[in-house]
């Protein structure tokens, strides 16, 4: 046999792109009985299978032999005394069997359930169906009892096999559909008349005749496994002809005959793949026992010469370990396939020691198995390891993708794995999971779960299961890399789980088989290398936890949901499984248990350093104690004097706080460290606030922090503990260094001289500042100021902008396309690339079309803001142009307020903002923490059942996506241009005002005019579509501290300088009996609890509706409502609630992605503003001009005092 590669083709046009495609596989159109009747004919006297727990004289009545009770006894050896079949023997009894199976009825295309162990049966039952073209559907006999009816009933097969009589004694005891099979099969004695026992079949049996469907195409079903069903319902994975023909394919390929030690349970991708290589190349299959017996595989290996096995490297560990083990010169092993974890450097050497010429790590899946491997001549393993789990295989497709995307990642970024190729099925029984699966050019892809990367050699790493992945403040951690590490102390096994901490989400914690010469000390010292991020919170045994042995599934995986739940009881925290039976109603406490004393309450600390007696004892015992807090947080506390921003993030300062207040009952917080740098420091506040009563203070006093205080400078770029994303992660801060320099390079600015800062960007405003469009959520405003030169105007905006960071900002984003802003040093070589001057005393005509300017090379996709200043002779034009995700309507009016002050001084001092910064970086760091995790539980519950809702969407959709103002640069053009009644509306926009003279009123009823307008879309929407639910998205101005616990006191958040505004999705029941004001005091009630979890991330939410998540996007991106605090600008010379006196604004436009936006606001105590702007290709002006008037007349229907008491009907019926 010539040997074949399994070299990548590279199916990008990229080799950075992280897909690798291995060789197409040839002449897969063929049946499973093509596969091992071509080889029984060619090997006949050649060993099949050896069952070592069964005699060798079992199943001889197949044979035409005689049964064990009639032979007399034979001294045979231990060797001899085995169940052996060689292929001419097993050829000829699944004939025999499947001549009988046909004459009770049994036909093709049905299935065959096989509760069997490793054993004889198992193989006689699996070639059997591929002889009867059946599927064959093995199952793990140890879930009879428990599961066996409900297998049964999904699978409805036409032959049940179960081991023996008791196991058919289960059958009949748990399930009451069994019944329904044809032929029901027990292979020992059977219990009843409905059971044919296998042993007393005997010849001459009916002979099987030919297939009736002719000649196989290879698609048909043959195999169904199913997922382990740890973490959800198990799958069943649809194995056809073709795909078991691609994952048999012997990629490296031996010169003599194999004997295969199958030890993993037959139920199981492995066994199975294992048995038909053997199968398919003439080879033997050894079953060491029944279920695996670590002593059976010693003897396997020992006495039967096995030369390949597969294993994990705690199962090598295992045979080694034995007190019998006989050493390697006494063993035929040559090669070695590992699985189901990371492989090292030690657990290759320590296959050797087993004898074993080549250790080969491989990955596959219940879907598809193996999937990458290595060749063994390959020269990355010339050394004998090299990290990962090899190269795509011949018939097989790999590539990382963005979680929750299909965007190919380049190499070297983690990601998610996906899968495909004839080796991998395209979906699972019954259409479970469909969003599993998609199709692209080259064909069928699983998305696997298994965070991944590819490097540039082509080589596959595992790193671990998303669903096992620590989030730690919003920052992913891997256990396996943990896991990786500690694998570095020899003899040290160990698992790493999350569990659950109030302030970081989660935090790491390792559970170790035994700590054998080390402390847990070391355990904790060897990964500090890692970051703060990977910081161990405690360090247990199995022995604390109460067990003997990791909990393991039938393939010897690690059971980590186990783990964790007992962990979890261990240190008195909730687990999953408790959030599951009962709902969430406190925080996770920390995993060090507090303190009996009482907790304090401080109204108000200095910020200024104290300077009380350095020798008193209460400060060196509070210091002391300080460190003993720190000794749990850290693996090397600080010493006294170390400034705590050298060794600690913003997560560990929180869980600091929170520990210091329950164990000493006294209350440190995160402005504090600002000033009081030091534990000893700290200690000293500690004691100042002890002494300080609150009578003293005053009753209702709280701790205020100005601006200025909270703005940290410092000089030079950002470290890796100044930016919330990087999170202390070396590799995140280098790809964010490289992909910002990238960026700026085209600018000519660099990272070392003009980077200040970089701020993440929440999941919502993702697609807000990288749309698809270059016009996507830009808004632009255009001010004329009088009597001032283009150079004042210039100083007064250079002046503005050096104190507003965001609006200094460039986009960049990172390898695995998450965007961020990074922020440049004000200056002239920033303030020339956002600042543009037009000389030459333009007309007004020209000014205009400037202003109206919407073509796609007028925006810039970098740069979050554009100046245009404008020479106009008498007067200056200045045209402002923002991406959104820099702004809002509250930061927008104080901004207004400022470059209108400069405009006249440019010299005026600013009063400073609360910085944005601080805001972006806590709800980035906190955004998987327990009260995240609220609001998300929260909002899914209120958005539950949305997919059945789709009739009460609106506007209807009748052009391909969704965004408002021009689509020239759109690649639905054509498309959209083809669905319009009219021509295209330049800026569509329709405005009426309204007289709203009882307004006054319903605010005296605690109804805000807000509320009086959400609730009149509500009732719009109903009107539109018929349906008794409104569903829109309504924008919440978020103007709160997100996740933060209440005692934390932070400055006033409606002073941030940038967009805290979030989406918030309204699914509302109208009621037609309910009265008018009974329905303005629940919309308002819900709009108040609402804005208590408006923070709710939202890839979170998405994820937590499953299957209805993209339902909600959609509907999130047709209709929105704005409450508007800047609709003065009609008035040109105001802003907000401010008179202006230098700027005139000229125009506001634009260009959000949408389908219709609801704008309103209070022009005076009496008078309402509507604003309309909507997708032109979907409504046209005379239907948005009708949508506008009925709106209105809701409005002031709803507002008359004599409407208050009617029903909702009413409006219903008549407006």
């Amino acid at each position: 046999m010539s040997k074949n590669t399994n070299e990548e083709i590279i199916s990008s046009d990229s080799d950075q792109l992280a897909e690798c495609h291995g060789h197409l596989l040839p002449d897969l159109n063929h049946s499973m009985w093509d596969m091992f009747h071509s080889t029984a004919l060619k090997y006949l006297g050649r060993d099949a299978v050896v069952s070592l727990w069964q005699p060798n004289t079992h199943l001889n009545n197949l044979l035409g032999k005689k049964k064990a009770s009639d032979i007399e006894t034979e001294e045979l050896t231990e060797a001899e005394n085995v169940f052996r079949w060689n292929y001419e023997e097993l050829l000829g009894a699944v004939e025999l069997l499947a001549g009988w199976l046909q004459s009770q009825g049994c036909a093709e295309d049905k299935s065959l359930v096989a509760f069997v162990w490793n054993s004889a049966e198992w193989v006689l039952f699996f070639w059997v169906a591929a002889r009867m073209r059946m599927t064959f559907i093995p199952l793990d006999p140890r879930s009879m009892e428990q599961d066996s009816d409900e297998y049964i009933k999904r699978l409805r097969p036409s032959i049940i096999v179960v081991q023996d009589e008791a196991a058919a004694a289960i059958m009949e005891r748990v399930s009451s559909h069994f019944k329904d099979a044809k032929v029901r099969i027990s292979c020992t004695t059977s219990p009843s008349e409905s059971w044919t026992s296998l042993s007393n079949l005997s010849s001459p049996l009916p002979k099987a005749h030919p297939f009736d469907n002719g000649t196989s195409t290879g698609q048909e079903v043959a195999l169904i496994v199913f997922t382990s069903g740890t973490t959800s319902t198990p799958k069943g994975c649809c194995h056809t002809a073709a795909n078991l023909w691609s994952e048999s394919y012997d990629f490296d390929p031996d010169t003599y005959t194999e004997k295969w030690l199958i030890h993993t349970p037959v139920s199981h991708i492995f066994a199975v793949n294992n048995s038909l290589r053997s199968f398919r190349y003439g080879g033997t299959i050894v079953f060491a026992s029944k279920s695996f017996d670590i002593y059976a595989s010693l003897k396997a290996l020992e006495l039967h010469q096995c030369t390949r096995m597969s294993a994990v490297p705690a199962l090598v560990q295992g045979l080694l370990s034995l007190p019998a083990f006989p050493g390697k010169e006494r063993l035929a092993l040559h090669y070695v396939s590992l699985g189901g974890t990371l492989i090292k450097d030690e657990d290759v050497r320590m296959c050797k020691r087993l004898g074993s010429d080549d250790v080969i790590q491989a990955y596959g899946m219940s879907e598809g198995a193996p999937i990458t491997s290595w060749l063994r001549d390959d020269r990355l393993l010339a050394s004998g390891h090299y990290p990962g789990v090899g190269k795509v295989l011949p018939g097989c497709r790999i590539r990382i993708c963005a979680p929750a995307s299909r965007d190919v990642l380049k190499r070297n970024v983690a990601g998610e794995l996906h899968i495909g190729g004839t080796a991998v099925i395209t979906g699972y029984l019954d259409g479970a999971d469909p969003e599993a699966f998609y199709t692209d050019e080259y064909g069928s892809w699983l998305r696997t779960g298994d965070q991944a990367a590819i490097d540039e050699n082509g080589v596959l790493s595992i790193l671990g299961r998303y669903k096992d992945l620590i989030i730690r403040g919003g920052e992913n951690i891997s256990p396996a890399k943990i896991e990786q590490c500690l694998g570095q102390i020899p003899g040290l096994f160990a698992q790493v789980v999350g569990l659950p901490d109030f302030i970081a989400g989660e935090v790491p914690v390792a559970v170790v088989q035994s700590l054998m010469s080390s402390t847990k000390v070391d355990v904790m010292n060897l990964v500090e290398h890692l970051g703060p991020s990977y910081t161990l919170a405690a360090v247990i045994t199995l022995e604390e936890l109460g067990i003997k042995q990791y909990p393991l599934t039938s393939v010897g995986k690690v059971r980590k949901n186990i783990l964790k739940e007992l962990a979890s009881k261990h240190f008195n925290v909730e687990s999953e499984q408790d959030k599951k039976l009962s709902p969430l109603t406190k925080a996770a406490e920390p995993l060090t248990p507090p303190s009996s004393k009482g907790s304090e309450m401080f109204d108000s600390v200095t910020l200024e350093p104290l300077t009380l007696d350095e020798d008193s004892l209460e400060i060196q015992e509070t210091c002391e104690k300080l460190l003993e807090i720190w000794a749990t947080l850290v693996v090397v506390p600080p010493s006294k004097d170390v400034h705590i921003f050298d060794f600690a993030d913003s997560i560990t300062l929180l869980r600091y706080c929170d520990k210091v207040w329950r164990s000493l009952g006294k209350k440190l917080y995160l402005q504090d460290f600002l000033v009081h740098k030091t534990v000893e420091q700290q200690a000293k506040l500690l004691q100042s606030r002890d002494a300080t009563s609150k009578d003293a203070v005053g009753a209702g006093s709280t701790i205020t922090l100005s601006a200025n205080e909270l703005t940290r400078t410092k000089n030079g770029p950002p470290g890796v503990s100044d930016m919330a994303h990087v999170n202390g992660d070396p590799l995140r801060f280098v790809e964010t260094r490289v992909a910002t320099s990238k960026v700026l390079e085209n600018f000519s600015l660099s990272w070392e001289k003009d980077v200040e800062d970089v701020i993440p960007i929440k999941d919502s405003f993702f697609v807000v500042a990288d749309g698809p469009r270059p016009q996507s959520f830009r808004h632009r405003m255009a001010f004329k100021i009088e009597g001032k030169s283009p150079a004042t105007v210039r100083r007064a905006l250079e002046k503005g902008l050096s104190s507003r960071p965001l609006f200094r900002t460039m986009l960049v984003k990172l390898p695995d396309t998450t965007p961020v802003h990074a922020v440049i040093r004000p200056g002239k070589a920033l303030y020339d690339i956002l600042i543009t001057e037009k000389n030459g005393d333009l007309d007004d005509a020209a000014i205009q079309q400037m202003m109206l300017d919407d073509s796609g090379k007028s925006f810039s996709r970098i740069q979050m803001l554009q100046a245009v200043i404008v020479d106009s002779g008498a007067s200056t034009t200045l045209i402002l142009t923002y991406n959104h995700s820099i702004f809002d309507a509250m930061s927008m009016i104080p901004w207004v307020r400022d470059l209108d002050m400069l405009m006249a001084d440019p010299d005026t001092a600013l009063l400073p903002l609360t910085p944005f910064k601080l805001f972006a970086d806590i709800t980035y760091s906190h955004q998987e923490s327990m009260p995240a995790t609220l609001d998300v539980q929260f909002m899914v519950k209120r958005l539950s059942g949305i997919s059945k809702q789709t009739k009460a969407f609106w506007p209807p959709q009748r052009a391909p996506g969704w965004m408002i103002a021009t689509d020239q640069d759109s690649e639905h053009r054509t498309a959209r241009m083809g669905a319009r009644k009219a021509e295209p509306i330049r800026y569509p926009r329709v405005v009426k005002k309204v007289d709203v003279p009882h307004m006054s009123a319903l605010k005296l009823k605690n109804i805000p005019p807000v509320i009086v307008v959400k609730t009149a879309i509500a009732l719009f929407n109903i009107q539109q579509t018929g349906q008794e639910y409104a569903i829109f998205n309504s924008l919440d101005a978020g103007r709160s501290w997100p996740f933060m616990p209440e005692w934390i006191p932070l400055p006033p958040a409606m002073g941030i300088d940038g967009p805290t505004i979030e989406w918030t999705m309204n699914m509302l029941q109208i009621l037609p009996d309910e009265t008018v004001e009974h329905l303005l005091n629940r919309i308002r009630d819900d709009q108040e609890e609402l804005s208590l979890h408006t923070h709710a991330p939202l890839f979170r939410i998405l994820d937590g509706l499953e299957s209805e998540g993209p339902f909600a996007m959609d509907a999130l991106l047709r209709q929105t409502f704005n409450w508007d605090v800047s609709l003065h600008y009609l008035d040109g010379y105001k802003y907000g609630d401010d008179d202006l006196t230098t700027l005139k604004v000229l125009e506001r436009v634009d260009w959000p992605d949408g389908g219709f936006f609801w704008e309103a606001g209070m022009l005076s105590a009496e008078e309402l503003c509507v604003l309309a702007t909507w997708d032109d290709a979907q409504l046209n002006l005379e239907e948005v001009e009708g949508h506008v008037e009925s709106l209105t007349k809701i409005i002031q229907w709803i507002t008359q005092p004599e409407s208050w008491v009617k029903p909702i009907g009413d409006t219903l019926k008549d407006k």
